[in-house]
């Protein structure tokens, strides 16, 4: 890693004293960088609320948000404690969707499921279509929007 970075061993040792200080340090990265920083993005914006699921899912696709999600969904099956922050990024990110969900006139439970279909869409869509440039994905993202808006009163 540290060749990779262009760095010494030394160097990159000396930020990290331990070898679960990385592990730690890369799971907060993955989770308030793909996450949270996502949500106050969104936060910001003070749009309805489909606007707001809209302006979600593009700049989840935009900067690549779901990037490491295979790694630290592979990751989680070997190690507890990475286990753990994958399921409380996966409780946020639902729990947000389903929010955004809710506020756009869907019932609780069509909401919830909602959140969790366009959640693990976009995670399915990166590792699927990973190959795939991101203006392809994104017009495919479009028309799935449209699917998951529709029906409100249900």
């Amino acid at each position: 890693m540290a060749e990779e970075l262009g760095v010494s061993r030394g160097s990159f040792y000396w930020h990290f004293e331990k070898r679960q200080d990385l592990f730690d340090a890369l799971l907060a990265y993955w989770s308030d960088g793909m996450t949270e920083a996502a949500v106050q993005h969104i936060e910001s914006l003070d749009a309805e609320p489909a606007k707001a699921l809209r302006a979600l899912t593009d700049f989840i696709i935009n900067a690549d948000l779901v990037r490491y999600d295979a790694a630290v969904r592979a990751w989680a099956f070997s190690d507890k404690r990475a286990r753990s922050v994958l399921r409380r990024v996966d409780r946020r990110r639902i729990g947000y969707m389903t929010e955004l969900f809710a506020a756009a006139g869907f019932a609780p439970e069509a909401a919830a499921e909602r959140a969790r279909l366009l959640t693990v869409y976009l995670i399915g869509e990166r590792v699927v279509g990973y190959h795939e440039p991101a203006d392809v994905r994104r017009r495919r993202l479009k028309r799935r929007m449209r699917l998951v808006l529709e029906n409100q009163a249900e």
